[in-house]
């Protein structure tokens, strides 16, 4: 369904942006929609109105239909700009006096009064405190199908064409009341009032091909009852005295008279959308005809034993989180008892080493004529995996010469020589840090550790949101990005809760419908294929994935 506006009339009052006076931005805009079925006289009151704006317009003919054809098969949209003027006849023949009506006091001179041509002029009158506005008005295709389906169909498919539109003012139900209320218009009529419920408040109906001639009072009682029972039934299923107006379809009327009651009746329409409050079109709530609510049953009955299904497969797989969560304690625990043992400053003995030498009259000798205190002595401790963390010399008499390694080191050695003809010692204790001499375990523990405590804080997430699902206190799925089993129940079971939730819903929104029409949704046919398609769509609308 296309927009289409008309963007190349002359006539200024009918495109604001050749307005003589003030800008856009300082111009009201009034946004009414024109709905009805083919021929019941939508283009024809579009052109009355651009008429009404500017009388020196032609009517452009080539829009009207003729018979059952339409001539608009996409929305038309046009703007018209207008003070609201009243149009008033005066009476050349009376010194161009304004036309007293009192006059009128019988159908003869009522008939008399629609006949005259020359002697009559009319002319606008502004109504003090007026100011420019421009009126946006919607020329939709006529609704003209015979089940409440295609009825839903067609108007949903208007919807689209207004998506630049924000909200909505007015709402014109064309009603011709040459066409007698058959189910099939009635079935229309109601699906328009029904289905949007929000929009009730700025429908009026509009009695089309409604002769000028029988507005007389009394003149044709027979039409008057006709129009007085078509306007009760749309106060009965509107539930609500619904505004009516009527209004003469004749283009090719062109007498004062005929000009004046047609234009002011216009005025009116128009008016009436300056005064109603407007209905913001994404606020706008859609209200489940019964062929939709049949829909949603089947669905409602499909997915309520999904999501017990669902369900129990939650907490089956709460139970397996549950040993899961157990046993990864058990590793946690086994890990931080290995840590408790191994990561300390605890010393580990690396290596002990000792020389005694010297003292005794053997020794003094040796000494004396050996040479025995003059030898050097070394001690190591060779290349380790890890450094030495402490060292612990005690000696006595002795002479280090050099010495390697040591604290911070992984290696140590000395050379020393003992001073004669005295007793020496030299005592060396090196040990390492329980941690230092661990230090590889260690690292792969804490590790392995951090691992565990990930898993464990994971898995206890999963079993909390699976119990939350279970007990109905989870609204949202989980916002996790990981598509594990856990997370794809419970997105399932939600996704599910949500569907339940819309099919017991007695209205959506007016955006999810377009979207549900859209996809092929409440368009009648075979019923199983309609509540196929609607779970596929709210499967997408509610991101529901599938599990593993």
């Amino acid at each position: 369904m296309m927009l289409k506006d008309n963007q190349d009339s002359p006539h200024h009052p009918l495109h604001p942006a050749l307005s003589s006076s003030g800008t856009l931005s300082e111009t009201p805009m009034y946004n009414i929609l024109l709905l009805g079925a083919t021929q019941s006289g939508k283009s024809t009151l579009l052109e009355f109105i651009k008429q009404y704006a500017d009388p020196s317009y032609v009517a452009n003919r080539s829009r009207i239909g003729y018979g059952n054809e339409s001539h608009t098969r996409d929305v038309h949209v046009e703007v018209v700009t207008t003070t609201l003027p009243v149009y008033k006849l005066f009476d050349r023949k009376d010194g161009n006096r304004e036309f007293d009506t009192t006059q009128l006091k019988d159908e003869r001179s009522f008939k008399k009064f629609l006949a005259r041509d020359d002697d009559l002029e009319l002319r606008p009158e502004e109504v003090p405190g007026s100011t420019k506005m421009r009126f946006r008005i919607f020329d939709t295709p006529g609704l003209n199908d015979t089940t409440m389906e295609d009825d839903i169909t067609n108007i949903a498919k208007i919807f689209p064409a207004l998506s630049k539109i924000d909200n909505f003012h007015l709402i014109v139900i064309m009603d011709s009341h040459h066409v007698p209320l058959f189910p099939s218009q009635k079935s229309a009529f109601t699906t328009c009032f029904d289905l949007f419920e929000d929009f009730k408040s700025l429908m009026t109906v509009v009695h089309t091909k409604s002769p000028n001639h029988n507005r007389f009072p009394g003149l044709n009682k027979f039409f008057d009852t006709k129009l007085s029972q078509r306007s009760e039934f749309f106060n009965r299923i509107a539930g609500r005295d619904v505004p009516t107006k009527r209004i003469d379809c004749d283009l090719e009327e062109t007498a004062p008279a005929h000009l004046c009651m047609t234009w002011n009746a216009i005025r009116e329409i128009l008016e009436i959308a300056t005064i109603k409050p407007p209905v913001a079109k994404k606020m706008a709530l859609v209200r489940k005809m019964p062929t939709m609510i049949a829909v949603d049953r089947k669905l409602h009955k499909i997915c309520d034993r999904e999501l017990d299904f669902t369900l129990q497969l939650c907490q089956t797989e709460s139970g397996k989180l549950k040993m899961d969560i157990k046993l990864t304690e058990l590793e946690i625990e086994k890990k931080n008892k290995l840590l408790q043992e191994h990561d300390t400053d605890d010393l580990l003995l690396l290596s002990e080493k000792r020389f005694d030498q010297g003292g005794g009259p053997i020794n003094w000798i040796m000494d004396r004529f050996g040479g025995q205190a003059d030898q050097v002595h070394t001690m190591e401790l060779l290349e380790q995996d890890h450094t030495i963390d402490n060292l612990t010399v005690a000696q006595q008499a002795i002479e280090v010469l050099d010495q390697k390694g040591g604290r911070g080191e992984t290696s140590w050695s000395v050379r020393f020589k003992r001073h004669a003809f005295k007793p020496g010692y030299y005592h060396v204790v090196l040990s390492t840090y329980k941690r230092t001499k661990f230090q590889k375990e260690v690292r792969q523990w804490k590790w392995e550790l951090n691992q565990w405590n990930k898993a464990l804080k994971g898995t206890k997430e999963e079993r909390d949101a699976l119990n939350e699902v279970v007990e109905n206190k989870a609204i949202e799925s989980p916002e996790k990005s990981s598509t594990s089993r856990p997370y794809d129940l419970c997105n399932k079971a939600v996704g599910y809760r949500k569907i339940l939730d819309f099919t017991e819903a007695e209205t959506l929104s007016l955006d999810l419908f377009l979207r549900l029409v859209d996809a092929g949704v409440y368009q009648g046919g075979d019923i199983d294929l309609q509540v196929q398609a609607l779970e596929e769509q709210l499967v997408k609308e509610f991101g529901i994935r599938s599990s593993k």
